[in-house]
């Protein structure tokens, strides 16, 4: 293809490249879905709630591999060995819930959410698949709990970003 060059060429010609580039990429089903999920990932840094020294670790929440599903992991460190930390993902903020103080609604089902087992070098995962359609819209945040008995301490919290 013979494009004739102007003095527009220079400002034109990277534009277009970069619109072809994106068209062969959101064309081919791997491109589509890169894309895709590139734009529906919540994801944060937990960190010690309330200036307390303690554990800390990474939240991902995408689409699950069912429709109408969610997946959500999080990752632990330097968290105390043996520990079972209770945790759940909520809807509203996490620096408007102090100490003691319930928080916003729990996101899906409450069982749904297996506690994070500590291992003894102080890490620990957790993988949940709940049964709710992906949050598009909103504002989500991630509380580990002290323990199932402690309920109202919370150890750890991140406010997740799209």
């Amino acid at each position: 293809m013979f494009l004739p060059t102007t003095r527009l060429t220079p400002l034109v010609m990277p534009g277009l490249q970069a619109m072809l580039a994106f068209l062969s990429l959101s064309t081919s089903p791997e491109g589509a879905k890169a894309l895709r999920n590139a734009h529906t990932k919540w994801s944060t840094d937990l960190a010690p709630h309330a200036g307390f020294a303690g554990p800390h670790g990474t939240v991902v929440v995408e689409p699950g591999a069912k429709p109408n599903h969610t997946l959500v992991r999080v990752v632990i460190s330097g968290d105390t060995p043996g520990a079972m930390r209770p945790w759940h993902l909520h809807s509203g903020t996490c620096g408007g819930v102090s100490d003691g103080l319930l928080a916003d609604p729990i996101v899906g089902p409450e069982q749904s959410y297996a506690k994070i087992r500590i291992n003894a070098r102080g890490n620990g995962v957790a993988v949940v698949d709940l049964p709710i359609p992906f949050p598009e819209v909103g504002e989500l945040f991630v509380h580990v709990h002290e323990s199932a008995k402690i309920m109202r301490h919370i150890v750890t919290c991140g406010q997740l970003a799209r």
